[in-house]
């Protein structure tokens, strides 16, 4: 009897299907930093709202007033968004210079680093750092 169940544990662990990489990034994740390429800074105001959010392999970004969404195709190495990453240009005064530096870096092609709860996103356009919230 023992055997049976042990070979019906084993049988529904080889069957069960393992996460993808773009089910690890699911859900809400908080900017934390940003740096333009050449180590140049984005300040991110702590008590704005700058959100990226991963569903269904489709992204949306909340950058301050301004709204981005678009598709996403993830491996465990690399996050690709769009082409195209489409955003609102709404004017949100004194952060409209990190909204559109923000914008620059997050569409395209990124090498992907994970950490417990965090993901570190590089190209040649900059750096994000995300948490998850």
């Amino acid at each position: 009897m023992r055997i049976v169940i042990v070979l019906a544990a084993l049988a529904l662990a080889s069957c069960s299907t393992p996460t993808s990489p773009s089910e690890t990034l699911t859900g809400v994740w908080r900017i934390e930093s940003a740096f333009l390429s050449g180590d140049v800074a984005v300040l991110v105001p702590a008590s704005s709202t700058y959100q990226i959010t991963f569903e269904n392999s489709r992204i949306s970004a909340r950058l301050d007033c301004n709204t981005c969404s678009g598709a996403f195709t993830a491996t465990t190495t690399t996050l690709s968004v769009g082409p195209g990453l489409a955003c609102t240009r709404a004017s949100c005064g004194i952060n409209d210079p990190i909204n559109n530096q923000l914008t620059t870096i997050l569409d395209g092609t990124h090498q992907r680093l994970d950490s417990a709860d965090r993901i570190r996103l590089s190209s040649n356009r900059g750096i994000i750092t995300l948490r998850r919230q």
